[in-house]
């Protein structure tokens, strides 16, 4: 199974200093989490624009892509493996993916995805998980069309 998606009968976060953001969830098998994506310099169309996107580079024989959860500062990246599809959560915080900080959804640098890293920089290993290019095929088959958007 595999999902990502707002959660509407949620009402939009907002914090003190102003910050908003709407809640969302990931379903990657069994495991399911929450969090907030910020609105300003994206806006919801444009991540669930972004996850469809995400889904079909995989889909049409990409081998890497990700789906944002929080534009410029974080998203999931993903590797295609045969029928497999390989997710890790990966933040931006590093000077080297500056590029996807201010990135729009036009041109949002999926090359930053790069290589499948199994182990972190301290050796420990990093949480990965597992879903299929049906599971793809089936997210965006749920989707709205354009037209009805």
């Amino acid at each position: 199974m595999f999902d990502i998606a707002f959660i509407d009968d949620e009402p939009p976060y907002l914090d003190e200093e102003g910050w908003t953001g709407l809640g969302a969830n990931i379903k990657l098998g069994d495991f399911s989490e929450r969090f907030v994506a910020p609105i300003g310099l994206w806006q919801r169309v444009d991540y669930e624009r972004q996850w469809i996107d995400g889904a079909r580079r995989l889909i049409e024989g990409k081998r890497e892509s990700a789906f944002v959860a929080e534009a410029g500062r974080l998203w999931w990246t993903a590797w295609r493996v045969g029928q497999q599809v390989l997710v890790q959560q990966r933040l931006l915080v590093d000077d080297s993916m500056a590029r996807a900080w201010a990135a729009d959804l036009q041109d949002l640098p999926y090359d930053l995805v790069g290589q499948r890293d199994t182990v972190s920089n301290d050796g420990e290993p990093l949480s990965e998980w597992k879903v299929t290019l049906p599971d793809l095929r089936a997210f965006v088959s749920r989707q709205p069309s354009p037209e009805a958007g």
